[in-house]
């Protein structure tokens, strides 16, 4: 099975989405390898310079290990979701010391079998209890800015990041770097996220949403990410679509949108995690998507949250062993079915609870149908832990009385 990335060409902090272009997942890497300027042996190459600079005084060297920046190399599909399963843990698919690279979608390093868990990437404290997956350690880290020991002298720790930054060939200006009295200033990254309707917002919605075209809904509820090397913090859309880091930071940072929740994961095909990467930016993100893989992830978000978090009058909500799956195909279903549901099989937790499909007949499917067909889908979700015998008695059901429940 070949894993497409799509390589997305932002070039200002607003985006209409359409794609540029497509790399296959058997080619190599798409970006540069970089030195990493947060390792322990770096750092530690930047405070010597910095002493033989006379940039600081003679004291010890701060530096020592405060992370660990690991791969996570999972086995089988349970040792992935044992890993996707850790609290706190910021998972990615692609290394962290790369250049920074856009798409839509998910990544799967072409030396592993497509079938099988790609590698998983993330920086751990040094105190973090590994789970029982095999992992390699690449790298030992120095963070300055996790180090309580170095919080208060604010001076050293940005003189010694720009100096890592600088021997390591990855200088970058501060946001603020253009004012030397706000030099060690930070930002907080911010933004908002909409999302193509084909029906879009009516009546008093549209003023309250702030929307001046009633088509671009708000993304609410969306992970975004918020990276800076080594270092992720999350923010959640509100029902405007708008997001505020939790952290402030000096310089560029990584944006991105992982399609999950605490009750679902929205996947890309079977098993992927859906991303949408996008830019590296020294300002806000103010993102419109409006085509390609994303226009389906983020409608299928839109009414899973509807299932999940708003007004159902009184329905249930699915409750499944693990977080509700949902695999988005983008191509169609051989019988030119939307979607179906597989119920929750396996304890494993990695297989689809429910598949959806983009196109139907030919054609791409609307968005208003897309909708309908996600709410559709999960109510068969509800329907099964309803009932008694769950998948074994819902199997014994007529398709009339299913069909017509969901």
């Amino acid at each position: 099975m070949s894993i497409y990335l799509s390589i997305l060409a932002i070039t200002s902090c607003k985006r209409d989405f359409p794609v540029s272009g497509t790399v296959s997942g058997d080619d190599v890497f798409p970006t540069k390898k970089l030195e990493n300027p947060y390792s322990v042996f770096n750092m530690k190459r930047a405070f010597h310079r910095l002493m033989s600079e006379g940039a600081v005084s003679l004291r010890q060297n701060p530096v020592h290990t405060t992370h660990y920046y690991v791969r996570f190399e999972p086995s089988d599909w349970a040792e992935y979701e044992a890993l996707k399963s850790v609290k706190g843990l910021e998972l990615f698919d692609y290394p962290l010391d790369y250049e920074n690279y856009e798409y839509e979608g998910s990544f799967h390093d072409p030396g592993l079998p497509a079938d099988k868990p790609t590698y998983q990437y993330a920086a751990v404290p040094v105190d973090f209890q590994f789970p029982n997956v095999p992992y390699t350690l690449l790298e030992e880290l120095y963070l300055p800015e996790e180090d309580e020991a170095l919080s208060r002298d604010t001076t050293l720790l940005y003189q010694l990041e720009d100096k890592a930054l600088e021997i390591t060939g990855n200088w970058e200006e501060p946001v603020n770097g253009g004012n030397d009295s706000e030099r060690y200033g930070r930002w907080r990254p911010s933004g908002r996220i909409l999302v193509h309707d084909d029906v879009g917002a009516y009546g008093n919605m549209i003023s309250y949403l702030n929307l001046w075209d009633r088509h671009k809904i708000p993304v609410e509820n969306a992970r975004v990410r918020i990276r800076r090397w080594f270092t992720t913090v999350r923010a959640v859309t509100d029902e405007k679509g708008y997001f505020t880091s939790p952290r402030r930071f000096r310089r560029p940072v990584n944006y991105s949108i992982i399609w999950e929740t605490p009750e679902f994961d929205i996947r890309d095909g079977t098993f992927g995690q859906a991303y949408y990467n996008g830019p590296k930016m020294r300002a806000n993100w103010y993102l419109t998507i409006t085509g390609g893989k994303s226009l389906r992830y983020a409608t299928i978000h839109r009414a899973a949250c509807r299932y999940q978090y708003y007004n159902i009058g009184g329905l249930k909500r699915p409750n499944v062993w693990s977080k509700l799956k949902y695999c988005y195909y983008y191509r169609a279903q051989r019988n030119d079915a939307e979607g179906d549901n597989w119920g929750n099989w396996d304890f494993t937790g990695a297989f689809p609870d429910i598949r959806i499909f983009g196109k139907s007949y030919g054609e791409w499917i609307p968005t208003n149908q897309l909708y309908s067909t996600t709410i559709h889908e999960t109510a068969h979700a509800s329907h099964i832990e309803l009932m008694n015998g769950g998948e074994i008695q819902y199997a014994q059901v007529s398709k009339r009385i299913y069909e017509s429940w969901a």
